[in-house]
C-alpha cells in the first residue's frame, strides 16, 4: 500500500459505550395509559398493572414533563384506596377482638372517618414531600438529569401503584413498602438516565434519615413521659 493510500484513510472513531444503568432513548416517550384518552377505570389499572408487572417498560415510556395534576390525580388515588382499605381492615379488627371496650368504638369510628376525610390532601402533600426529598439527593449525586417534575411523575405512579396492595391482609403493607422502593428506583434510573446506585442512593438515604428522626423522636418521648428510658434519647 502506498504512503498517499495511508494518508487518505479515515481513522476510526471511538464510540464510548453508555455506563451501566444509563438509558438511551430509543423513541419519543408517549406516557402511561393514564395519560392516554379513554374510560378512567381501565386507564388506571393498566397503568397499575404496569407499575407493578413491568415498571422498566413503563417508565422508559413515561414522559419527564406534561403538567403535574395528571400524575397528582392517579398517585391520590391509588395511595388513597390502598390506605383507606388497609386502615378499615386493620380498624375492624381491632373492634372485633374480644376485650375492646364497646365505650371505645363511637369515638374510634369518629376519628376515623376525620382522618378518611383528610387522607387524600395528607397523601397528596405526601408525594410532594418524597418526590422533592429524592430530587434533592439526585441534585447532590449530581445525577438530577431533568427537572423536579421528572421526580414527582416516578413518585406519583409509584407510590400510587404499589399501595393498593395494602388491600392485602397480613402482610400487604410490607410487601407494598419494599415494592415501592424496587419501583422508585427503576423509575429514577429510566427517567433521569443514572446508575442503578445513585438511584438506589436517592431514594434510600431520606428513608434512613427519616427512620432515625422518628426512632429519636420516639426514644424522647418515652423518656419524657415515662422516665423508662433516661439516658437512651440522650445517648441518640
Amino acid at each position: 500500500m502506498s504512503d498517499q493510500d495511508e494518508d487518505t484513510h479515515e481513522p476510526e472513531i471511538d464510540h464510548p459505550e453508555p455506563a451501566a444503568g444509563i438509558v438511551m432513548e430509543a423513541a419519543p416517550r408517549t406516557g402511561p395509559p393514564w395519560e392516554a384518552t379513554g374510560p378512567t377505570g381501565p386507564r388506571f389499572i393498566e397503568t397499575v398493572k404496569q407499575v407493578l408487572l413491568s415498571p422498566t417498560a413503563l417508565f422508559r415510556n413515561m414522559r419527564r414533563e406534561g403538567g403535574y395534576g395528571g400524575p397528582l390525580t392517579f398517585g391520590v388515588i391509588g395511595s388513597t384506596i390502598g390506605f383507606a382499605i388497609g386502615m378499615l381492615m386493620q380498624l375492624a379488627i381491632a373492634l372485633l377482638t374480644p376485650g375492646q371496650g364497646a365505650m371505645n368504638r363511637p369515638v374510634i369510628g369518629v376519628f376515623a372517618l376525620m382522618f378518611l376525610l383528610f387522607l387524600p390532601f395528607l397523601l397528596g402533600l405526601s408525594l410532594l414531600i418524597w418526590a422533592a426529598l429524592y430530587h434533592l439527593v439526585l441534585r447532590m449525586l449530581g445525577a438530577a438529569r431533568y427537572p423536579f417534575e421528572t421526580t414527582f411523575r416516578v413518585v406519583a405512579y409509584a407510590f400510587g401503584s404499589t399501595s393498593l396492595l395494602q388491600i392485602f391482609p397480613v402482610c400487604g403493607g410490607l410487601i407494598g413498602f419494599i415494592d415501592s422502593i424496587v419501583v422508585s428506583i427503576i423509575g429514577l434510573t429510566q427517567t433521569h438516565g443514572v446508575s442503578t446506585a445513585k438511584a438506589t442512593i436517592a431514594v434510600l438515604v431520606p428513608m434512613l434519615i427519616l427512620t432515625l428522626l422518628a426512632f429519636m423522636a420516639l426514644a424522647a418521648a418515652i423518656s419524657t413521659h415515662t422516665g423508662a428510658l433516661p439516658g437512651l434519647s440522650q445517648a441518640l
